[in-house]
């Protein structure tokens, strides 16, 4: 491990990535997005922090292709995202102080087109799907309810979502077998 982090580019800007979400983790205690660590950065260590991510995926992205391979990402969804209730969204969205629950997620995107590599946003998906099931996606009857990771349904769906994508991938790359009519 130490071997790779002291060698490989990639590897230690993930480790400054990493490093950076943690601090900002630990600065913001007070579960409000006072800073930007929901939506737009509102600080100098946020900013740096989106910089060395997107920085992180355009090196992956360049390594990938290189290596011969297509590249996806998946940007999975938060719980307080996909509650199934909209009242009960509105109100975690007021407690923290967030406009927007998909600021990360279309950011994301925005760098996927950017850059062309196939990027999946799952977190409207798996709300959609809450909303529509009346059923949480997330969390499990042994833990708090509706909050948390994935849980079987909504594995199932996001599962559902990324097969769709790698489909869309493939018929990029297989040329049509007949050609077009007239």
């Amino acid at each position: 491990k130490a071997v790779l982090r002291d060698h490989l580019r990639v590897v230690q800007l993930a480790y400054k990535a990493k490093a950076g979400w943690q601090a900002l983790r630990v600065e913001n205690t007070s579960q409000r997005d006072s800073d930007g660590t929901y939506g737009p950065p509102k600080t100098a260590a946020l900013e740096e922090a989106w910089s060395v991510t997107e920085a992180l995926l355009a090196t992956i992205v360049r390594e990938t292709r290189e290596g011969g391979a297509d590249f996806l990402l998946a940007v999975v969804s938060e719980s307080r995202q996909a509650h199934p209730d909209p009242k009960t969204r509105a109100k975690l969205a007021e407690e923290l102080g967030l406009t927007d629950y998909f600021y990360y997620e279309d950011r994301v995107l925005e760098l996927a087109s950017r850059l062309d590599f196939e990027g999946v946003g799952l977190s409207r998906v798996i709300r959609k799907a809450a909303e529509e099931r009346q059923e949480c996606l997330h969390g499990f009857d042994n833990v708090q309810s509706c909050y948390g990771h994935w849980n079987e349904l909504g594995h199932a769906v996001a599962g559902e979502e990324i097969a769709e994508a790698i489909c869309r991938l493939e018929t990029r790359k297989t040329p049509a077998l007949l050609p077009p009519l007239g």
